[in-house]
């Protein structure tokens, strides 16, 4: 909405200087309000004042504008609306651990064994474990069964994809 706020105004300052450079004062009223309503000019009459032109056009970005907030508001609403708080409440607890925020981060692209992440993460055996437990039972990771290896689930990355991007938008972190 404020994108549009600027687009007027940028608008508006430049039916200004075009009445200035065609000799015109500013507070001159240029169509009356019959004329506003028609879309063409019958014969006889002028053809549409520029201002009257870019005020149709400002009309119609608004309008795009206020339809495109409508969609939005009501995806986003949508996506709400299929919130199970205990299943978010279960998942958020989870996340709530920066231990296990930099474990899904390092099985992001690849599988790791314990003893790798116990030197990447300086956690030792028994922490580790315990963190690795939250997360395969939340289903954000999952262990090979013949090499042991840990591995991100699909839903771990899209989890923590969305982790990402909730911090770019919401709390302002830049790429």
């Amino acid at each position: 909405m404020e994108e549009l706020l600027k687009q007027f105004e940028a608008l508006r300052k430049e039916v200004l200087e075009l009445k200035r450079q065609l000799g015109k004062p500013r507070g001159e009223q240029v169509a009356k309000p019959e004329e506003e309503t028609s879309e063409s000019s019958a014969p006889g009459t002028s053809p549409p004042s520029i201002e009257k032109v870019l005020m149709d056009e400002v009309k119609g970005i608004v309008r795009e504008g206020i339809i495109e907030i409508g969609a939005k508001t009501y995806e986003m609403s949508r996506l709400v609306d299929i919130i199970e708080p205990e299943e978010a409440e279960k998942l958020l607890k989870v996340l709530a651990s920066s231990d296990r925020i930099k474990i899904l981060k390092l099985l992001f692209l690849e599988g790791k064994y314990f003893s790798q992440l116990q030197e990447l993460t300086d956690l030792g055996p028994s922490p580790l474990s315990f963190h690795l437990t939250q997360l395969k039972e939340s289903g954000l990771i999952d262990q090979e069964q013949l090499r042991g290896r840990y591995v991100s689930t699909l839903k771990g990355r899209v989890t923590l994809s969305l982790v990402g991007y909730l911090l770019r938008k919401v709390a302002g972190k830049e790429w």
